[in-house]
């Protein structure tokens, strides 16, 4: 009698599942990276905007509570002098404009006697590169919160409300964070 020893293998259609098991598997995991990646970065944007809105509230607030006058303002940009860091000093002037998306913070030092302030000296900054399209907006209250409407006279400004849409425009569904503040300008409270 012939015997044959056969080795332990593993028939075509057994192969055939386990990669077939194998394929379902991995596109399970890889779908499930690619979700949780895409989450991961929705979050950094959100939190990107929250950080970057926190700041830039902040500045402008800050700078319309040092501000010594308002030289010019319109619904979209606002011009003031800030008060000096030392009393021998001129003021500084700081202009907050969007441009392209991004919201800016231009500060001309003054030069000469009497001061003179030329955009030829104005330096600028990036206060925030996610605003969205007329995503900055100004409101000036006078004395007792009276709103003095569109095209404000500056010697009566007291109080200037903003509003600053950011826009994530990163992800697919682009996310948005409305900031709101408002601040009154030292010289001109009356409930001192």
């Amino acid at each position: 009698m012939n015997t044959t020893y056969r080795k332990p293998a593993f028939t075509v259609i057994e192969l055939l599942t386990a990669i077939a098991i194998s394929a379902v598997a991995g596109t399970i995991f890889v779908a499930t990276l690619t979700w949780g990646l895409r989450l991961v970065r929705v979050g950094e944007g959100a939190t990107t905007l929250q950080a970057e809105g926190s700041l830039l509230l902040d500045q402008i607030a800050r700078d319309i509570r040092g501000a010594t006058d308002v030289i010019s303002a319109t619904n979209t940009t606002l011009t003031i002098d800030v008060y000096p860091r030392f009393p021998s000093e001129a003021p500084q002037r700081i202009r907050f404009f969007t441009d392209g998306g991004e919201l800016k913070r231009g500060l001309t030092s003054p030069q000469g006697e009497p001061p003179q302030y030329t955009s030829a000296n104005e330096t600028f900054r990036t206060l925030a590169k996610h605003v969205a399209e007329d995503g900055f907006t100004l409101r000036y209250m006078g004395e007792d919160d009276v709103d003095l409407g569109v095209n404000p006279p500056v010697g009566s400004i007291a109080l200037i409300e903003f509003s600053v849409r950011l826009e994530d425009r990163s992800v697919r569904n682009p996310q948005v964070l409305n900031l709101d503040g408002k601040a009154h300008m030292r010289n001109r409270k009356t409930n001192l």
